[in-house]
């Protein structure tokens, strides 16, 4: 079952745990960073989320921002899979948890495709055009 509002984002959390088991304890310095930007970014998402959620608590309406967390994760949530397997693809094919990891993938695949069914919702087009260059 898919998640609707700003922290949908959090229904790809798994990928990036398994891809933290897959590195293992003494990940090359690229992984390393790789994963600590993906960790900083859900992070900055999450605190994102309770701000909104604390606005809401005290009888606010944070619409923009509320917009903007949502368009922030899903924009984070569709491009983890990509970041995930450019990360993943120096792990060790006999890391205990490799076929785990490439089965998250393609279970998260599955799940975004039964959520971007176009019959559920219209997104605009100007929104695929948007900067993204802090997800780098």
């Amino acid at each position: 079952m898919s998640a609707r509002g700003p922290e949908r984002f959090l229904e790809t959390y798994y990928v990036l745990t398994e891809l933290v088991r897959a590195v293992g304890n003494n990940p090359d310095t690229r992984s390393a960073e790789g994963i600590g930007r993906l960790v900083a970014q859900l992070h900055t998402m999450r605190r994102m989320s309770v701000s909104v959620a604390g606005m809401l608590q005290a009888g606010k309406e944070p619409v923009v921002e509320a917009s903007i967390v949502k368009d922030i994760g899903t924009v984070w949530e569709q491009q983890l899979p990509h970041r995930v397997r450019d990360l993943a693809a120096f792990v060790e094919e006999t890391a205990t948890n490799r076929e785990t990891l490439e089965n998250q993938l393609v279970i998260r695949d599955q799940d975004r495709a039964q959520a971007d069914d176009p019959g559920r919702h219209h997104r605009s087009a100007a929104r695929h055009h948007r900067p993204r260059a802090w997800l780098r």
